[in-house]
């Protein structure tokens, strides 16, 4: 395991103490004593986990069939039309270099309450339509939340078969902290999920699943992850970003 601490913008990475460890064990009890309910993997799971703790990656080639794909593609996009995401949004059609320079220097690194006291995000009273939230407002993102209304997005995203996996990788039985979906648009600035980065949602343990509605190419950016990196810092030489 590995903790990490905070220096300013710098990350310091070290090993987790005894002490730690032993507070995460109180913190999290629950899902250590649930360890012991989790099944055996089969041979596939054996080499899925393998290759997880190797590279820090799994790449699940032709994991959704046919016609799951189809209902989580509708799915959102009904949601979309429907003007279920979130508000208060970052509007790129709002960002001004001058004004937010120092939020363009910093990703755009900021929740959307910080955006809406900038002036650089649009709420929900603005948005008529999702074509007209796009075209005035021009988001780099829009999330939605689909768990709880959702049966398909809930089967895929807590499939048995790969919660074992997740379990032995882990060593306890985890706690799902959050589900999105986000619709991404062509971005003019660099912002908080368009950049070399590094996940730090948890200091303790993280793993993160991405299920891709539509395909991606080099021209339309692909999600890539450096292999290894979960184990070797030195990637973004101590930086988060």
């Amino acid at each position: 395991m590995v903790n990490l601490l905070t220096r300013r913008n710098h990350f310091e990475f070290r090993d987790a103490g005894l002490l730690e460890r032993a507070i995460r064990r109180v913190r999290y009890r629950d899902c250590y004593q649930r360890n012991a309910l989790v099944p055996a993997l089969d041979a596939n799971q054996l080499r899925m986990l393998d290759s997880l703790r190797r590279d820090g990656t799994l790449v699940l080639s032709g994991y959704l069939d046919d016609a799951t794909l189809r209902t989580l593609q509708d799915e959102t996009q009904r949601s979309l039309e429907a003007l279920e995401f979130e508000t208060p949004c970052l509007a790129q059609s709002r960002l001004d270099p001058v004004r937010h320079h120092d939020l363009l220097e910093n990703y755009l690194y900021g929740s959307p309450e910080q955006f809406l006291a900038r002036g650089a995000a649009f709420e929900r009273h603005e948005v008529s339509s999702l074509e007209q939230a796009v075209q005035d407002f021009e988001p780099s993102t829009l999330t939605i939340y689909p768990l709880a209304r959702s049966r398909a997005f809930r089967d895929v995203l807590l499939d048995p078969y790969l919660l074992a996996i997740i379990c032995h990788y882990l060593g306890l039985v985890p706690k799902l902290l959050e589900a999105y979906v986000r619709r991404n648009f062509p971005s003019r600035h660099w912002t908080m999920n368009h950049f070399w980065h590094r996940d730090l949602n948890d200091r303790h343990q993280l793993l993160k699943m991405f299920v891709f509605l539509s395909d991606t190419t080099v021209e339309n950016g692909p999600h890539e992850f450096v292999r290894g990196s979960h184990a070797d810092y030195s990637a973004l030489n101590g930086q988060r970003y």
